[in-house]
């Protein structure tokens, strides 16, 4: 769904070095955590068979610069379906043609490092894919790995053990059937919240430590608060009680304390970096800091270049 794309897509941005401990989990790489994280356009145009052109974008196309550079491409599922390698194929080509290179009627193609994240339990879910691409003329063939990430199968201690904090956001999942339940049972709701009050006293700890900033910890719980309420809708009871302990009033205060360190500045920077328009960064900042219309407009007045004011 549309919410937990924009979910994954904002903790992506906003925290890129979070995807340096995801790509060593699933490629089985050695990046050091100071390597550097550059991202790339994620809008291609397809030409559809009757010529019509439309514009597609995928969830996350990244290098990641260190000893050696590699280029990724990431995709977050919440369930699989049937089309799902033909559109990981055509973004595919789309994103090699970048970097293609052309010399001598010879053209060379470079597919990115490929993955998808799955959200939710299905057995319909294989645990490998691949895209295999054949000469007919010459019989030869070249096969892609697309290697499939289960979000399931990573509990909360291996998720801080080895500093997956990007899944966080969609740890709800892990309760896919059993919301229901939770409901009903008193008992069930309460270690639920424990469970999420453990996860965010773990994310403070990691913050105070050093591990991540300040402005991360309050992304992440951001973004766990709106998938919960999400992922909830119909359970209004467990969404209060989660949105108590991961949201509401508790992280308005602590993006407020951002705002007020300087935050904000850090976030424009790297809006800017990445090549979002000076639109998209105010529509952000109003959205990312829960402010006010008003607030929005000092906040903005004060950070941003008078030009773009108007």
């Amino acid at each position: 769904m549309a919410e937990y794309d924009d979910a994954f897509k904002t903790v992506v941005n906003d925290c890129k070095e979070l995807l340096i401990p995801l790509v060593n989990e699933v490629f089985g790489e050695k990046f050091s955590m100071d390597a550097r994280v550059e991202f790339e356009s994620t809008e291609h145009t397809l030409n559809e068979p009757d010529g019509e052109q439309k514009k597609r974008y995928s969830d996350s196309v990244f290098r990641i610069v260190d000893e050696v550079t590699k280029k990724y491409h990431w995709e977050c599922q919440t369930d699989t379906d049937s089309s799902m390698l033909i559109r990981l194929h055509e973004y595919n080509m789309n994103i090699a043609i970048d970097d293609a290179i052309l010399e001598k009627g010879s053209l060379k193609v470079f597919l990115p490092h490929t993955a998808v994240l799955y959200l939710k339990d299905r057995k319909t879910i294989p645990d490998t894919m691949s895209i295999e691409y054949i000469d007919e003329e010459s019989g030869d063939s070249v096969k892609q790995q697309i290697h499939v990430m289960k979000l399931q199968r990573y509990s909360m201690e291996e998720i801080f053990r080895k500093e997956l904090l990007l899944l966080l956001p969609f740890y709800i999942f892990h309760y896919q059937g059993r919301l229901k339940n939770v409901k009903t049972d008193k008992e069930a709701f309460e270690q639920m919240k424990q469970e999420f009050l453990s996860i965010k006293g773990r994310l403070e700890q990691f913050a105070k430590q050093g591990r991540i900033t300040e402005f991360v910890k309050v992304t992440l719980l951001d973004m766990m608060d709106r998938v919960n309420r999400k992922f909830a809708t119909n359970y209004k009871d467990i969404v209060k009680g989660l949105g108590d302990i991961m949201g509401g009033r508790i992280l308005e205060t602590e993006a407020r304390k951002i705002l007020n360190e300087g935050r904000i500045k850090e976030y424009i920077e790297l809006r800017r970096e990445d090549g979002y328009s000076e639109e998209q960064i105010v529509s952000g900042i109003k959205e990312r800091f829960h402010l006010t219309e008003s607030e929005a407009d000092r906040y903005i007045s004060e950070m941003l270049p008078v030009e773009i004011l108007g």
